[in-house]
């Protein structure tokens, strides 16, 4: 019941803010004039249960009721519960944290005692919980590139520039070492083979590939053939976990370049795809150097989460204030600063001294001691470095004892002279009731005055003291977004289930998540879109274009089923993440890109109007914009702290997240830029035309789509397991062909499908081809 009483409060505090003057939904032409009838009815939507997500609230016209009570109680009573368990679980999480960052240290011990020979992998990752021998998180990467193929150039750029690359710190450490090791297994964590390194050979990393393909020559009608038979073979495990393929293409003046990479030399040796290509280095890093100038691009998951502004801003505000009475302090009271203080001391003065001492004392103990917890030799205590400071600043025992007599003598004065204290007690008096009665007396006349004229002019009043005062209207604007984010923690527990567990539970399963997974890969991609047309057809429809891409991929999805002869779903669950294209690429560190949300796509709805499908699309975009604020927050601290894999057991977080990807068997990653205009930059001194980038699908998943956009052009890869093959491409040529469809429906012109395919370059003689290797095609 409080926390239904805090309910109402809250439900009557906003609605009473978003109309006055000073709030943040006011217009910016002028002052409206909101009446009561208004305000009552935001009231009774609120209470409707639209907050609560339950519904929209339509008995607002027709008053409250009792129906209308009764299911707003049991709403608000569902959300206590389940904030008031989440609490309850909160001891619980802590300790099984405690318990299992211990218990993982152990083992690890005893496994590096075990095998000494290893170097096992610290680090327990989502992808490193769910990965399998059949179901590896390879990433992979292509690359096409214009010139002449030479593999030898390749292998030596290799050699000199990464594989023998110093560690800047000048230790003479390599910068990647695991690229010589093999990766192993043992007792469920990843080890790398150290005493393997020394039978590393690069040439069996680079794979020059041949000219044909089971008898064709390699054509850009065949190429996605060819990508993806080399995608779906393992790699060795005796050999370490990444490759390069180079395909050359005998009609064309150009090639190739497939980057096939295991998730763990990403996040152990902090290593980029193009790292091996020396993309960063020597090309792309000098036309990144004003990334962090431009504004971002708006992407799918853009706008989760309202970041705080007034917060920060009143923190950074509050702290100048500190900053600036503890220099005026200091300036006073401290006798390095002002020597008079030791003259006539006091006793206030020298407390004031000795806490500026021990301010000072701080910093240089944990300076001493590195920010560790440990006390190297030489180090000083707390006491002992608060002792040095008092002493530099003459407050000694003598200091002290003409303070306490000075103050003895003053006491004296007092008692034996009752005008002195009489006059000193009326002083003081004086001087609080200046400093707190005045000032409480000020405050209750201007708000009381603030109130009056509210109540006469009411939305026409702009001449408030709030909206003349900057200081209090940041102090407004933070109570307002601390409300806020009280509100997404409190809804947070009740939304996470509803949507992760229990939306759609009625629907039947679709392929997607009956098929059954063999965990070899096939990729696809379709030819690009410009997208000034995509930005075009959001314009025309009101959406975004992220928003209009992903219509027209409920589309292709509908396709796929069609083609297939399954029945088509009414919705596809979804797990949607963006990515940064800097991040693949290289460039200097961008802020962090979020975390995940879920999509229920509208596939069944995909054969009707495509102007309606983009509206429905948009309007799916809204809700899990409203409502999944928290999950969007907790899997980005997943993302960038390992928050699930530091609390849960691995083998508990493998079953988590086998049933979630099983319920949600598709994967979207959007990759953009803040750059409209990226550069491609140059592979080995020759120009790079495109690449395309997949994740792959791990656990249950069996689909995993990416929207790559670069040089203002929008592609889809697509990586699924290989029993969805060879069907998985047509989801890449239906996707384009729905927007083509929407941009004819929205009255957007579109070139024909000729004029919007790249055009081939011109062909040269290439040299004798050279076959792949037959041991790269067994199975593990």
């Amino acid at each position: 019941m409080a926390a239904a009483a805090w309910w109402t409060w809250s439900s009557h505090w906003t609605c009473w803010t978003s109309a006055w003057p000073w709030g943040r939904q006011r217009p910016a032409s002028g002052p409206v004039r909101v009446s009561r009838a208004t305000i009552r009815r935001q009231l009774l939507q609120r209470r409707g249960g639209a907050a609560l997500g339950l519904g929209s609230g339509g008995m607002a016209d027709e008053g409250l009721g009792l129906q209308g009570w009764c299911r707003w109680l049991l709403s608000a009573a569902v959300t206590a519960l389940a904030f008031g368990t989440a609490l309850m679980l909160l001891p619980t999480l802590l300790l099984m944290y405690s318990v299992v960052s211990r218990v993982r240290a152990a083992w690890l011990g005893v496994l590096e005692r075990r095998y000494p020979q290893l170097e096992f992998v610290r680090n327990t990752t989502v992808r490193t919980a769910v990965d399998t021998i059949r179901n590896q998180g390879v990433i992979a990467l292509l690359l096409t590139v214009q010139g002449a193929c030479e593999p030898r150039l390749v292998m030596d750029s290799l050699q000199r520039d990464i594989l023998d690359r110093r560690h800047p710190d000048g230790s003479g450490r390599l910068r990647f070492p695991h690229l010589r090791t093999p990766l192993t297994q043992r007792w469920g964590r990843y080890a790398w083979k150290r005493d393997d390194a020394v039978h590393f050979q690069l040439d069996k990393q680079v794979i020059p590939c041949s000219a044909t393909f089971r008898g064709r020559l390699v054509t850009d009608n065949i190429i996605q053939e060819v990508v993806s038979d080399l995608v779906s073979k393992y790699l060795a495990p005796e050999l370490p976990p990444w490759q390069i393929a180079l395909i050359p293409m005998p009609s064309a003046d150009r090639y190739f370049v497939l980057i096939r990479m295991h998730h763990l030399l990403l996040s152990e040796d902090g290593l980029k795809l193009t790292d091996l290509l020396q993309l960063t280095r020597t090309h792309l890093q000098p036309d990144y150097s004003a990334v962090t100038d431009v504004t971002p691009v708006s992407h799918l998951l853009d706008g989760m989460v309202e970041r705080p502004a007034a917060i920060p801003a009143l923190y950074e505000r509050v702290g100048e204030s500190v900053a600036n009475h503890w220099n005026e302090l200091v300036a006073v009271y401290d006798p390095l600063e002002n020597p008079k203080v030791l003259t006539s001391p006091s006793l206030f003065g020298l407390c004031v001294a000795v806490l500026i001492s021990l301010v000072s004392a701080v910093p240089e103990v944990v300076s001493g001691r590195g920010g560790g917890g440990g006390r190297p030799a030489g180090s000083r205590s707390v006491r002992e470095q608060l002792a040095v400071q008092l002493a530099r600043r003459g407050v000694t025992a003598a200091a002290w004892r003409s303070a306490f007599a000075g103050a003895l003598w003053r006491l004296l004065t007092l008692a034996v002279s009752p005008p002195t204290l009489a006059l000193a007690a009326g002083l003081a008096c004086y001087r609080m009731w200046r400093s707190a009665g005045s000032m409480a007396l000020r405050v209750v006349l201007i708000v009381a005055l603030e109130a009056a004229l509210l109540a006469k002019y009411r939305a026409r009043y702009t001449e408030s003291l709030m909206s003349r005062s900057p200081y209090l209207r940041l102090w407004w604007h933070s109570l307002q977004e601390a409300q806020r984010l009280a509100k997404l923690v409190f809804l947070a527990p009740r939304l996470l289930v509803e949507d992760l567990l229990l939306s759609h539970r009625h629907q039947p399963p679709h392929h997607f998540q009956t098929v059954s997974l063999c965990g070899r890969k096939v990729v696809a991609w379709s030819d690009p879109f410009p997208q000034d047309l995509i930005r075009q057809v959001a314009q025309a429809t009101g959406a975004s274009a992220s928003e209009v891409c992903l219509s027209a991929l409920c589309g292709a999805l509908r396709e796929y089923f069609r083609s297939h002869g399954l029945a088509v779903p009414e919705t596809v669950l979804t797990t949607a993440r963006y990515c940064l294209l800097e991040e693949l690429v290289g460039g200097p560190a961008q802020s962090s890109t979020g975390g995940l949300a879920c999509l229920a796509l509208p596939v069944a709805d995909a054969g009707k109007d495509p102007v309606q499908l983009v509206q429905e699309v948009r309007a799916r975009m809204r809700a899990v914009r409203r409502r999944q604020g928290a999950l969007w927050v907790l899997s980005s601290w997943q993302l960038e702290r390992g928050l699930l894999t530091r609390l849960l057991p691995q083998l508990l977080v493998r079953l988590h997240l086998n049933f979630l990807s099983r319920r949600y068997a598709v994967a979207l990653t959007e990759v953009a830029s803040p750059r409209p205009d990226h550069p491609a930059g140059k592979l080995w001194g020759q120009p790079l035309q495109s690449l395309m980038y997949w994740r792959p699908p791990q656990a249950n998943v069996s689909l995993s789509l990416t929207l790559l956009t670069v040089d203002s052009m929008v592609s889809l890869g697509v990586m699924s397991d290989a029993q969805l093959s060879p069907q998985q491409g047509v989801i890449a040529r239906a996707w384009t062909q729905h927007l083509r469809d929407l941009a004819r429906a929205a009255g957007v012109a579109v070139p024909s499908p000729r004029a919007l395919s790249p055009s081939p370059a011109p062909s040269f003689s290439s040299s004798t081809p050279v076959g792949v290797p037959e041991d790269q095609d067994d199975d593990l």
